[in-house]
């Protein structure tokens, strides 16, 4: 019996392609995006940490430097009275830096700059043993202009030994000679890594005297003393740290991006889901009389269940089948876009393979098939526990629809009271903010049956013709198949509208942000790479001629570099501001008020200002004392006040000039802002031109107007979200499909009534614009209640997540133009969902479709 009912089940299936290849499509759609983010986020994640731990090799900590690096006095200080007393310690200096290849400045190369002799045992590199020979050794350490570099960027770089390769750092070209190649041809975590000698890299890209850091390896037996030895030796400004730590903290910096475009991926999966279930639902409901038929004829309920969840079981692994490929390909548009994010904000790297994990790949299973059968539990429990007597009645359908609207309304109300507790309580954090998210959607889903039965109900009271009374009428008494397809439809088209709505909030809070602050007219820097912090300086004889221009008004000077308060990273700014630059920040309110004067007044005394994301994440305000690790040792600095700032989610804080050098060994200058004397009209394009030819010099300096950094900047946001828009049209899609299943499902099931209209007198054209105004209706009522519905999850979006991932309060700005073009979106697909099925059912004979099973 129990192979009959499967082997039924099956014909069902293939007799219905139609119905049955929208499920496979909407599962493999899920499977795909999920995935393929899982796959983004973890190859690259992987690649930073295989290039990392390549150019750490068997280090085992690392002494980091202050805002200047470790200084040669400290190492040698460090071998002559620690390293004697230990067997097994090594230690080797390293400078490390990224420049980018003549001519290509989206070309990116890693320089790591190494003693060669002190080099040896730490094992960086596949072939270490030969890779520094003694024949190598001198021309490596004594020739200024040499270097090494991987087989793999050789071979694509198309450089061979004995060739000359040219690099761009801190604004002046360097010619190196490559001497030597390392590494296989095909080891890909030596991407774009070049070699050379720590001496001459201070000479070319680096400060004489000191390094970025000391790596060290010692052995587990003797390492918890020597790291006690090390620690007391440590002065204020050095700190020391596991590789394993190092690792972490770099990869923690991107974890609120990774976190967000999984949520993305979860919201296409939730929509998914819904499709899925709508499938089940009307393969059930579609089926009722059968089932109904087969429980009188002695089918038991387990029997009906099990085969029910195995049509659901074919599904999903015809899904998962054909989403694990799709989300390859995905991944790889994806990998791209996440890449440039992440070297964008964050630190760089560049990922050239997808990491396919065992992991994904479970990952991708449990979404396909795990999925596809929570979705089709209900489905098969309502068919196997609804007696046949009811199974039999296609009106006993409906009203458990209407009995069930109660509990859907009390757990609504339910979902709604738990978002609001976990976007009330901060201590939830981001994934608190997600399930409000959940909450809120879920609520208003369960929420469409009785609202789209309110609406039909009291429009169709309304004297109106009847092809539109008849539509009305129609959509309210059919929900049972109509209702899961405008769920699945609204959750879609309502994050669109919400995550629009966010994403164009944001944009106009950003552009009006950099208006404000980027209001030099002329800005003055060294030419440098886009993203890549290297600390390049104008030299002070630059800023001595600026200074003593007559035609400038003002000189805003800024000079920035990274300091780390236990485990968050903070942006430390040192900058001379004069009025006209202070006019571009925009202060917190804060309790007791005071005016952005006193603020002022109070940062030229040698007060802090920080950002808004900085005090959400330390927890700290107006008033309070922050204790920073300076070159003078730890130091408390008030804080004056706190400003709005969307440069940086981790946090950024301000020091006047003229006390930073107080605490920090970091002189110098990155960035000249030029403020022009309005009473000495001059143009800036004749200005720009008149400083790139008169002013002297050394290094090569990048003068524009702010309008071209506000570009910059622009481009940089529209790469940010590029990814986020490609994820929400996903969803959409997932969704329109949806609808597109249920009303096929829906219109095939309204054959016998149809042929019943054409039976006492309706025209094929009048049941053909009765049933396209039926799906006009469905997709009005959608996309209407969408609406406010997305300026809720936008609201969630600004003022929870964004918020709590990356500290940044924005005011919601309605995207009304959105809105409705999915307004009309969601009409469209509904409409050209009804033309086959319609077209269809008015050629259809009506005594095949009067006739009895």
């Amino acid at each position: 019996m129990q192979r009959l009912l499967l082997l039924s089940h099956w014909r069902y299936l293939w007799q219905h392609p139609i119905q049955t290849i929208l499920a496979v499509i909407g599962i493999t759609l899920g499977v795909t995006v999920v995935v393929a983010i899982d796959l983004t986020i973890t190859s690259a994640d992987n690649s930073f940490k295989l290039s990392y731990q390549q150019v750490t090799g068997s280090t085992t900590h690392q002494i980091l430097g202050g805002s200047r690096g470790v200084s040669e006095g400290f190492y040698r200080r460090l071998r002559r009275t620690l390293l004697s007393d230990f067997h097994s310690a090594q230690a080797a200096p390293v400078i490390e830096r990224y420049v980018n290849l003549q001519g290509q400045p989206n070309h990116t190369l890693q320089v790591l700059a190494v003693d060669p002799v002190a080099e040896m045992a730490f094992e960086r590199f596949s072939d270490s043993s030969t890779l520094l020979s003694d024949s190598l050794n001198s021309r490596f350490m004594l020739a200024s202009d040499t270097a090494l570099i991987s087989r793999y960027s050789a071979r694509q770089l198309g450089v061979k030994v004995g060739e000359h390769l040219t690099i761009e750092s801190n604004g002046k070209a360097i010619t190196l000679e490559i001497i030597g190649l390392f590494g296989d041809a095909d080891e890909r975590e030596y991407s774009n890594l070049v070699i050379m000698d720590v001496g001459n890299a201070q000479m070319h890209m680096a400060e004489a005297g000191f390094f970025d850091r000391i790596d060290f390896r010692v052995d587990s037996a003797e390492r918890e003393r020597f790291v006690h030895r090390l620690s007391a030796l440590l002065s204020p400004e050095l700190r020391l740290e596991t590789t394993g730590q190092g690792l972490q903290k770099r990869l923690s910096l991107t974890n609120a991006f990774a976190m967000n475009l999984r949520a993305l991926g979860l919201l296409a999966l939730l929509v998914g889901v819904f499709l899925i279930y709508n499938t089940m639902n009307g393969f059930v409901v579609q089926r009722g009389v059968m089932f109904g038929r087969m429980r009188a004829l002695g089918v038991d309920q387990s029997q009906v269940y099990g085969a029910v969840l195995t049509e659901a079981l074919i599904l999903g692994v015809a899904g998962l089948l054909l989403g694990i490929p799709f989300a390859i390909y995905l991944a790889k548009l994806l990998l791209t876009m996440a890449t440039q994010t992440i070297n964008d904000l964050y630190y760089v790297t560049r990922v050239t393979q997808l990491h396919i994990t065992p992991l994904v790949v479970f990952k991708g299973i449990l979404v396909g098939v795990g999925g596809t059968l929570i979705a089709g539990w209900a489905p098969a429990y309502r068919a196997a526990n609804t007696s046949p007597g009811q199974q039999l009645q296609r009106i006993s359908q409906e009203q458990s629809l209407y009995r069930m609207k109660k509990g859907y309304a009390l757990f609504a109300l339910l979902l709604l009271m738990i978002g609001g507790v976990t976007a009330l309580i901060k201590e939830s954090g981001v994934i608190g903010g997600f399930v409000t998210i959940v909450s809120l959607l879920l609520s208003a889903a369960l929420f469409t049956p009785a609202l789209i039965s309110l609406l039909t109900n009291s429009l169709a009271k309304a004297r109106l013709k009847l092809p539109v009374s008849m539509a009305l009428r129609a959509t309210g008494r059919n929900l049972s198949r109509t209702s899961v397809a405008a769920m699945a439809l609204l959750i879609a088209v309502a994050s669109t509208n919400g995550i629009g709505t966010m994403v164009e909030s944001f944009r106009l809070t950003v552009i009006q942000w950099m208006q404000e602050r980027v209001n030099a007219d002329i800005y003055v820097r060294p030419v440098k790479l886009s993203g890549i912090h290297q600390g390049q300086f104008v030299p002070p004889s630059v800023i001595e001629q600026l200074k003593a221009r007559e035609d400038l008004q003002g000189i805003s000077l800024f000079l920035d570099f990274t300091l780390w308060h236990g485990e968050q990273k903070i942006e430390f700014s040192a900058v001379e501001l004069p009025p006209s630059a202070q006019q571009g920040y925009r202060f917190l309110p804060q309790w007791p008020p005071r005016s952005d004067e006193s603020i002022w007044r109070a940062f030229d005394q040698g007060e802090i200002l920080i950002t808004e994301p900085l005090a959400n994440k330390l927890n700290v305000s107006v008033g309070d004392l922050l204790n920073l690790p300076t070159d003078r040792g730890e130091q408390a600095f008030p804080i004056a006040g706190v400003y709005y700032d969307y440069g940086s989610e981790h946090g950024r804080l301000l020091l006047h000039r003229r006390y930073h050098l107080n605490y920090f060994d970091r002189p110098g200058v990155e960035a000249v802002g030029l403020y022009l004397n309005p009473s000495l009209v001059q143009e800036e394009g004749e200005l720009i031109t008149e400083l790139q030819q008169g002013l002297q010099s050394p290094v090569p300096l990048q003068i524009g107007t702010n309008k071209r950094f506000l570009q910059i900047g622009l481009e940089m946001f529209d790469r940010t979200f590029a990814i986020t828009d490609v994820l929400r049209w996903l969803a959409l899609l997932v969704a329109m499909i949806g609808l597109f299943g249920a009303l096929i499902v829906l219109q095939l099931e309204q054959a016998r009534e149809l042929a019943v209209l054409r039976s006492i007198g309706f025209s094929r054209a009048q049941i053909f614009n009765q049933q396209i105004l039926q799906a006009v209706l469905l997709g009005l009522f959608v996309g209407l209640v969408a609406i406010p519905l997305g300026f809720a999850l936008g609201w969630v979006l600004i003022n929870v997540i964004n918020l709590r991932a990356f500290g940044w309060s924005m005011v919601l700005e309605p995207l009304w133009s959105l809105s409705f073009q999915n307004l009309g979106l969601a009409i469209l697909v509904a409409v050209i969902a009804s033309l086959y099925p319609t077209w269809r059912l008015t050629r259809q004979a009506n005594v095949n479709a009067l006739r009895p099973e």
